[in-house]
């Protein structure tokens, strides 16, 4: 049986449409697979970023002290005062990061619902609620 040239050109063209329909496939599998892996690095990354503030407070006893008066509203001389501040501005430079990730997917539910809740323990202080409102508008949150 002889075939003419437009069988083998449809047949062709089946053949280019299975393949298309194949790329288009593993190029999906492979593009979920690349933003699951971004996923956990944003996700480590911010995890890192936030551990590492923290920790300042664990590792330092002098933060610790500052901090500690600093949230409960004391009063503290200049130099403290300027610390504390740079801690709670350190603190939520992290914390606007974690929030602009989960914001565009970078973070995903079940991973910001724990980051949510430490920075909801960390804003809660008096001293943060005064340091907040004088500089609210310096922050997209």
């Amino acid at each position: 049986m002889k075939r003419k040239l437009s069988d083998w050109a449809s047949i062709a063209e089946i053949v280019s449409s299975i393949a298309i329909v194949v790329t288009l496939i593993v190029l999906l599998v492979e593009v979920r697979g690349n933003t699951e892996a971004v996923q956990a690095a944003t996700y480590q990354e911010v995890s890192s970023s936030i551990v590492t503030a923290l920790g300042y407070r664990v590792t330092d006893p002098d933060v610790a002290r500052i901090w500690l008066a600093g949230s409960s509203g004391e009063r503290l001389e200049l130099l403290d005062q300027s610390r504390y501040e740079a801690l709670v501005t350190l603190n939520m430079r992290h914390f606007e990061n974690a929030f602009y990730q989960y914001q565009i997917g970078g973070i995903e539910e079940s991973q910001w619902q724990p980051i949510e809740n430490i920075i909801s323990l960390n804003v809660s202080s008096p001293g943060h609620l005064q340091w907040w409102s004088s500089v609210r508008s310096n922050y997209s949150m």
